[in-house]
């Protein structure tokens, strides 16, 4: 497998020791009484809403936190392993608002398009996660728009779903209607089948409502992904190492707080920190301070033995253009090289993380592929070599009629919306760029995806639960 790193094993050891200093001499800051409940029960000094965390705590949870752990599926097929793995698991999007249409029309998301990319990703053996919030959906009720995702992403897939951090009554609602779903009363203490994404209030500061997703979702052992969110010069030290300390510090105090809470739950090590633009202070993603902040939160991550995420294919081109597809790549190959166990925010996604366009979606399917196929790497293997193939094709000869190139040639990987027809062939065909072919592709996926996966009986008790919370 290929593989880089950015920090050596002294600098990993720095970066955890001038953590340790930070929580027990300033803190963090919790707007949640019990989580600061919580933390003071298990030796943290509390002053007003600043918890400061000694080593010692820091230590203990670490050791709780599982390395690895089964996201689980409705269908068991599609159940998915987190962490310890050659490769990377796909997960949905978070956050983005408009649809970037063909032709630059931008539009805000709806629940429709939100069908729409639960459909395609159910589709894809590419993606591995549903349901979180991969476009925010303007035209549901508030109060209920996430627990309409949570139904919607469990009639259109049977892969496991991932909950959206909110108000803690709408936390506690979703964890409800996620065992609705699976029709087995008490599944929540049994599995982890469902999470939640959640970032801190850089700089070291935890919000009321992350803070009660941390509790809500721990006390049932569901995933925790904590995702480290400041800007260097504006959130955060201006420089990489010191923006990197700050992830640091405040994913160890999230960590603490959930396993306080469950010990045991599965944490995972998370960031979509970035370098920000400081002529207007403002968010960027494509910019490759990015992909080296991606770099140490999988360092990190394997430094603490938990399981990783970082962002995939962001970019801030506001169009699908060259941009758009440098950009992305880089992200995405740096966080794949550097042994990142998932990405997300790599679905379509535009403008800094603000658009989705579908286009992109299927083209971004394809540059995931190409990810995997590079981090895999090369077999060591000794029958790979073909010595004696080799021998007896001799000097001049062709392997293509060879017994092993016939069972290679339909594994080889290839395309979905590139083109590698000579240039006579494939201008007898239309003379289709990839942004055409995208768009022909994502059509045709939605023309075959089924109206429903779910049976009507479930479907209607998600719906009664929805009636009821809304109410």
């Amino acid at each position: 497998m290929l593989a880089l790193s950015l920090i050596t094993k002294e600098q990993l050891d720095e970066i955890h020791e001038q953590s340790l200093h930070l929580l027990e001499n300033t803190g963090v800051s919790f707007n949640h009484p019990t989580a600061l409940q919580l933390l003071k029960e298990h030796g943290a000094k509390i002053d007003g809403r600043t918890a400061r965390i000694p080593e010692t705590l820091v230590t203990r949870c670490l050791d709780t936190c599982p390395s690895s752990f089964l996201l689980e599926a409705r269908n068991p097929e599609k159940s998915v392993q987190i962490g310890q793995r050659d490769d990377f698991v796909v997960l949905p999007n978070l956050g983005p608002v408009f649809i970037q249409e063909h032709g630059g029309v931008k539009r805000r998301g709806t629940m429709d398009d939100f069908i729409k990319i639960t459909k395609l990703s159910n589709l894809s053996a590419i993606v591995d996660v549903v349901g979180s919030c991969p476009i925010d959906a303007c035209d549901a009720d508030v109060n209920t728009k996430f627990l309409h995702m949570i139904k919607q992403s469990f009639r259109h897939s049977d892969k496991p779903v991932m909950c959206c951090t909110g108000t803690p009554e709408i936390n506690d609602q979703q964890l409800q209607l996620m065992e609705v779903g699976f029709q087995q009363p008490g599944i929540l203490e049994e599995k982890v089948i469902t999470g939640t994404s959640l970032s801190p209030l850089s700089p070291l500061a935890y919000s009321d409502d992350a803070s009660h997703a941390i509790i809500a979702f721990s006390r049932a052992k569901q995933m925790i992904i904590i995702a480290g969110a400041p800007m260097s010069g504006i959130s955060a030290p201006v420089s990489i190492s010191g923006t990197s300390l700050m992830i640091n510090t405040e994913f160890l105090a999230g960590m603490v707080l959930a396993q306080c809470a469950g010990p045991g739950t599965p944490v995972i090590y998370a960031t979509t920190a970035s370098a920000g633009n400081l002529r207007n202070a403002t968010y960027v993603s494509g910019i490759p301070e990015t992909s080296l902040l991606n770099v140490f939160a999988a360092q990190m991550g394997r430094y603490y033995r938990v399981p990783t995420r970082s962002v995939g294919t962001a970019t801030d081109a506001k169009v699908l253009d060259m941009q758009a597809g440098a950009e992305a790549m880089q992200n995405l190959q740096l966080a794949s090289l550097a042994g990142i166990d998932a990405i997300y925010e790599t679905l379509g996604t535009l403008d800094s993380l603000m658009s989705v366009s579908y286009e992109k979606f299927m083209i971004d399917l394809e540059l995931l592929s190409r990810a995997k196929i590079l981090r895999a790497g090369v077999s060591e293997s000794k029958e790979q070599f073909y010595r004696e193939e080799i021998e007896n094709i001799g000097i001049g000869g062709n392997y293509l009629s060879t017994p092993s190139t016939f069972r290679a040639c339909r594994q080889r990987w290839s395309p979905s919306v590139s083109t590698w027809w000579p240039f006579d062939k494939w201008a007898d065909e239309g003379s289709l760029d990839v942004h055409q072919k995208a768009a022909a592709s994502f059509r045709e996926a939605l023309e075959s995806a089924p109206e429903s996966v779910l049976d009507a009986s479930t479907d209607k008790e998600l719906s009664n639960f929805i009636e009821k919370a809304g109410g």
